[in-house]
């Protein structure tokens, strides 16, 4: 499964429209003399920049740094997934663990290191300790993720009671130890950051986040949100849950005795049972994903690939409700390949967005694998040579498209401001006229402005320059020097100072 995952992910080393550019750059010119919060704008926990530092030093800041994190920490999750689900069912770990590795949404994300696979393998790896009733170690691991980003808080509710039910008569003090390191680990994060970078630290990690525009958040936008980005998941928890159903029935087990008899006992022996621990913790985190969702100001597709843990434990439980006790006198045959048939119609299911639209049986309208990995920008190294002279000349633009031309031609961001995404400068850090302002005091040399083709629409400026006042600022002191097609519909102009 490894090897056929790495093989899927083989077309990734390259170069993408993402945020992971912002952060990749931000790395790369991270010292003790230069941190977050204090010199330039970061909005999430510094720990993501630190994994950043470590592997773009290790391979020369080339894409395989880049790439080595999303796709290393997916492929590190998935072991843990399969290892803490394995002591209750066994080799049909495998299919919890496809959907972790294989869901389109998870395949496409994992080529992003946008942070949210680093969160992730932080959460499972949570999980696994909370499940062996280690609550500390536990608190440790959901720390680093809250390092890391901090929506990794959405695994808190769930941690606790895998805590309260995996443990037995010592479940108090497992549980306190876990709130107590993941408070010091808080603390830790607040008083460092406070430390590095003053109101500034509290200004981006929390208040821009309130302040960012209001996208559309209501409950049933986001009920159908949930679902059309889960489908795959969602087709597959139904083939699984119709599975344990008819092997229920075939077989009657604790689960449907449970059912039958609606006895407080029965139901209570249920949820302290394996089986029903991995259920119930995987229902709960999914709920709590949804509350976070529903509380966003402004929803992001990858905050979805949060559902991940809670879906493939919910699996984990109907699997471990209908597996078969260790019996060497039974023939098992039947079962073999009951879940053969299982894991090859879960593979078929995830495997329909690998195929191209026309030849697929659902899930038309995704866009294919294949055609989102192809979707890269390399070509913009064509602009490296123009932005290096003069020397010591520096570049303002785009955050996507900027900071990639920067570690690719070994430009300086000017201000050292890697992540110039709209929302910062509408939720007034700093308003567009302070930084117009800034970028007057340092002289900035150029400009690359990133402009979107939807449609037959004309091109139009997206990113800073979808703010007038940017966009009146390049007009007016900058003028075109040239002009880069990077796909179908992204093109990106290079403005030098008249």
């Amino acid at each position: 499964m490894s090897c056929t995952y790495l093989v899927i992910k083989s077309p990734c080393l390259h170069w993408y429209l993402t945020d992971e550019n912002i952060y990749y750059y931000l790395s790369r010119d991270l010292t003790f003399g230069n941190l977050p919060y204090r010199d330039f704008f970061y909005a999430n926990p510094p720990l993501l920049l630190v994994l950043f530092k470590a592997t773009g030093s290790i391979f020369g800041w080339g894409v395989l740094g880049l790439r080595a994190v999303p796709v290393g920490a997916t492929l590190l999750g998935g072991w843990v997934i399969y290892r803490t689900l394995k002591p209750q069912i066994g080799g049909t770990a495998v299919i919890p663990l496809c959907v972790f590795w294989l869901t389109y949404d998870a395949l496409r994300a994992s080529t992003h290191a946008t942070g949210i696979n680093v969160t992730l393998l932080f959460l499972v790896t949570a999980y696994l300790f909370a499940f062996r009733g280690r609550g500390a170690a536990s608190g440790v691991i959901l720390g680093l993720g809250l390092w890391t980003k901090a929506y990794a808080i959405v695994a808190f509710p769930g941690i606790v009671f895998a805590l309260f039910f995996a443990v037995g008569k010592d479940r108090w003090r497992e549980i306190v130890r876990f709130l107590a390191v993941v408070l010091i680990s808080v603390f830790l994060l607040a008083l460092l950051g406070t430390l590095a970078g003053g109101k500034a630290f509290w200004d981006m990690t929390l208040w821009y986040h309130l302040g960012k525009t209001v996208g559309s958040s209501g409950l049933e936008d986001t009920a159908e949100r949930v679902l059309g980005k889960n489908r795959g998941t969602l087709w597959v928890v139904a083939l699984v849950g119709l599975f344990a159903l008819a092997v229920a029935l075939r077989r009657p087990s604790a689960a449907l005795r449970a059912v039958r008899e609606t006895t407080w006992v029965q139901v209570r022996r249920l949820t302290a049972s394996p089986p029903g621990v991995l259920f119930l913790v995987g229902t709960i985190h999914l709920m709590v994903v949804f509350l976070f969702l529903f509380l966003q100001r402004r929803v992001f597709d990858f905050y979805f690939l949060l559902y991940l843990p809670g879906a493939v434990f919910v699996l984990g439980g109907l699997l471990a409700w209908v597996q078969p006790k260790p019996d060497p006198t039974e023939n098992r045959t039947g079962w073999r390949v009951a879940i053969s048939a299982l894991a090859t119609a879960t593979l078929f299911v995830l495997a329909q967005p690998l195929l191209p639209q026309e030849e697929r049986i659902f899930l038309k309208e995704s866009v294919s694998y294949w055609s989102h990995e192809g979707r890269t920008i390399d070509r913009l190294q064509g602009l490296s040579e123009a932005v290096k002279q003069p020397q010591g000349a520096t570049l303002c633009g785009d955050s996507t498209s900027a900071s990639l031309l920067a570690l690719l031609s070994g430009a300086t961001l000017a201000l050292g401001e890697a992540d110039t995404n709209a929302m910062r400068f509408r939720a007034g850090y700093p308003p567009p006229d302070e930084f117009i302002r800034r970028l007057e005091v340092s002289r900035v040399e150029r400009l690359l402005v990133r402009t979107e083709r939807r449609g037959k629409s004309p091109p139009r400026p997206v990113g800073m320059f979808g703010i007038v006042e940017f966009l009146r600022y390049a007009d007016e002191n900058f003028a075109l020097e040239g002009v880069l097609q990077l796909n179908s519909k992204d093109e990106v102009r290079l403005l030098r100072r008249r």
